[in-house]
């Protein structure tokens, strides 16, 4: 599967992390901060498609990215394909956070992709805004008070 990893993903990844981690851009808190927006994604997704459904589609989202970021998987395993999000923190903890930001793009990417053919990218850009109403995730920028 063809994943677009443009750069609309790449900014709503970091916009959405500069909202969740502010100034402290450590390794240990933007991992932090991915598994808390993955949380919150699967929490809002969740409505539509089920948690099964979440749970695979993360599951295809990450062994996807891994093309790009092989250390999402670990023994052929994806990391958050459970309902543990630990591996996932620990795998992204050790990596720089520029790396983790594009992994998290990644994920994004193939997750949007993913769940747009089942319930269509215009219903998938609504329920993002949804979840981050406060981020333009198409400029990178703080909406402000919402």
């Amino acid at each position: 599967m063809a994943v677009d990893t443009s750069a609309k993903f790449d900014v709503a990844a970091r916009a959405i992390l500069a909202h969740e981690v502010g100034a402290e851009r450590v390794s240990t808190r933007v991992a932090e901060a991915v598994v808390h927006a993955w949380e919150r994604l699967a929490r809002h997704f969740a409505r539509i498609v089920g948690e099964d459904g979440i749970r695979t589609i993360l599951a295809r989202s990450v062994t996807v990215a891994s093309g790009t970021f092989p250390w999402l998987v670990a023994d052929g395993r994806g990391l958050i394909g459970d309902r543990s999000s630990a591996g996932l923190r620990a795998a992204m903890a050790i990596q720089d956070p520029d790396v983790i930001a594009g992994a998290f793009g990644a994920l994004l990417a193939a997750f949007s992709a993913l769940l747009g053919r089942l319930i269509g990218d215009e219903l998938v850009a609504r329920l993002l805004f949804e979840v981050w109403p406060e981020i333009d995730l198409q400029a990178g920028t703080s909406r402000g008070p919402t």
